[in-house]
């Protein structure tokens, strides 16, 4: 009986979608702090952002946090503190506004694109973008 029930129970939550692997659309964008030539880097999923000129905060290595993606009628902002680095969000009409230390940059199209200045790039694109001083964008 209690193999039937253990069985049954691994079936319904597979069913269910509950895998650790899954992934399943949160609504959040999750991002990792990291370090790349001495400089800031967030990584997320095939991404990775490097802040030139930022350092990475002792002891905040590896930290994790997320970014909401935008949705047409939503609206908030939040405040993530690492060590002494902030981040800050706010969206609002489908566009989120973030900044890291001093460097702000957009999420858009539903969290499928970062923008910076007139230039947008894939979320996930397989790609390492460098944000200078200035906020733009070296590939």
């Amino acid at each position: 009986m209690t193999r039937r029930l253990l069985l049954a129970v691994a079936v319904g939550l597979a069913a269910a979608g509950c895998s650790r692997n899954q992934s399943t659309d949160s609504g959040l964008l999750r991002y990792r702090l990291g370090e790349q030539g001495g400089n800031l880097a967030l990584n997320f999923e095939g991404t990775t952002l490097v802040f030139d000129g930022v350092a990475l905060p002792a002891g905040a290595g590896g930290n994790a946090g997320t970014l909401t993606k935008p949705t047409p009628g939503s609206r908030g902002d939040s405040t993530a503190g690492f060590s002494g680095l902030t981040v800050r969000q706010a969206w609002a009409d489908g566009v989120n506004t973030v900044t890291v230390a001093d460097r702000s940059f957009k999420l858009i199209d539903g969290g499928a694109k970062f923008q910076f200045g007139d230039k947008t790039y894939p979320v996930g694109g397989g790609q390492t973008l460098t944000v200078t001083k200035d906020g733009t964008v070296k590939e």
